[in-house]
């Protein structure tokens, strides 16, 4: 199979099917992870298997902490059977697949409407072999999963990718850099349990690909009570719920989440927070604000400490504590009150920090004791790190 994911007409690439971890000719493997079945770029399975350490064993909680029920008014889910703590590992799993949302053979199509019903058509037919090659058992569970795009008239194996599959574009291109950067380039994993997880738009978990385990692994982004439904998020949690609920129409259901039950207050609540992150660079170039603001005597000591506590403030009381911005604004609070001699608010943000950004990949093979030990030593060094700096500067005309 050819196709060219950015311009289906012109520049055929070559397209391969994998399975990772490999499976013997006989079909085994000495893997217990599962296996997961791949349509890659020519040369995507080399880069993956390069990587030291491939294929790490699916990180694991020590004891399973949720069931697959009905939920009221969002069919299956999935439900906390004993209190997670923010942070705690919930599940991790090998996905049934790893392909792009759509393939294209390299036909010259024209009509957008017609070009779009030709890439289903292609992208099905793969995904047929793909499903064949999969163990009774996971074709099984593949074929299980809900498929909301029936009355478009998309395909069936189509329609699973489409409505389940998580984005591990990103990851992958750590790996495969060339790869293109476009809707048609996009690469999507489905897992089985990660499959059932319905919506919220006050999520309660990351969901991260590890691309050394080749795992989706499944953390808490805040604490989860007994009875909870564990959620993720399919949307832009910070648009407006008019914006949300358009965006969720592919899915065919309405939001009753505690966001969407109240949206004139929460829109106001999330409409301030993208108001204060406009005004601040990229929240993942923390290192570069919190430097700027050390080299820039003009700026007030709490310059970003105001910035940071309203946002995690308001992004607590939205239940937003499974967006990105969130741990980014507790890292920049531990190097700020560490440049400005707050030793304990410091750690205290720091230590939050550092525990939520261990992959589960390390935590489930170390003992709690090592990772206490690991948690401490790196709020130590950032806090000695960002103090230095502030010393080196001097006193300075900074306003109070």
């Amino acid at each position: 199979m050819e196709g060219n994911p950015d311009y289906p007409d012109a520049n055929p690439i070559d397209v391969k099917f994998t399975s990772i971890p490999p499976v013997a000719l006989d079909g085994t493997t000495a893997d217990d992870d599962g296996v997961t079945e791949c349509i890659l770029y020519a040369g995507m399975k080399d880069a993956i298997f390069a990587q030291p350490e491939f294929p790490k064993p699916v990180p694991r909680p020590r004891r399973q902490v949720y069931r697959l029920q009905e939920v009221e008014g969002a069919g299956l889910g999935l439900v906390a059977t004993r209190k997670i703590k923010a942070g705690e590992i919930i599940f991790a799993e090998r996905p049934l697949v790893v392909s792009k949302a759509a393939w294209m053979g390299g036909r010259k199509i024209d009509d957008p409407a017609y070009k779009e019903k030709a890439a289903w058509t292609d992208s099905n037919d793969l995904l047929k072999f793909v499903v064949n090659r999969m163990d009774p058992k996971r074709r099984k569970a593949f074929k299980a999963l809900a498929n909301c795009h029936r009355e478009e008239g998309c395909p069936p194996l189509l329609g699973i990718i489409r409505t389940n599959g998580i984005s591990i574009t990103e990851e992958l291109r750590m790996l495969f850099p060339t790869m293109p950067d476009s809707p048609w380039g996009a690469f999507t994993a489905i897992g089985e349990i990660t499959g059932r997880m319905n919506h919220s738009c006050c999520a309660n978990t990351f969901i991260n690909f590890g691309t050394v385990s080749f795992a989706i692994d499944v953390t808490a982004s805040r604490d989860i009570g007994v009875g909870e439904e564990i959620t993720r998020s399919y949307c832009d949690a910070l648009a407006p719920q008019a914006v949300r609920q358009a965006s969720l129409n592919p899915w065919a259901f309405v939001c009753s989440c505690r966001a969407c039950r109240d949206p004139v207050e929460s829109d106001i609540r999330r409409g301030e927070i993208r108001a204060v992150k406009s005004t601040m660079a990229k929240m993942e170039d923390t290192e570069q604000m919190v430097n700027q603001w050390i080299g820039d005597d003009t700026l007030p000591d709490d310059y970003l400490e105001e910035k940071a506590l309203k946002l995690v403030g308001l992004m607590e009381e939205e239940g937003l504590e499974s967006l990105q911005d969130y741990l980014f604004c507790k890292q920049m609070l531990g190097f700020v009150y560490a440049a400005r001699g707050f030793h304990d608010k410091a750690m205290k943000y720091l230590r939050e920090f550092i525990s939520e950004g261990i992959p589960p990949e390390l935590r489930s093979f170390i003992s709690p004791a090592a990772t206490y030990l690991i948690i401490e030593e790196s709020a130590r060094n950032a806090v000695r790190v960002y103090w230095k700096k502030r010393r080196l500067r001097g006193p300075g005309s900074r306003k109070t």
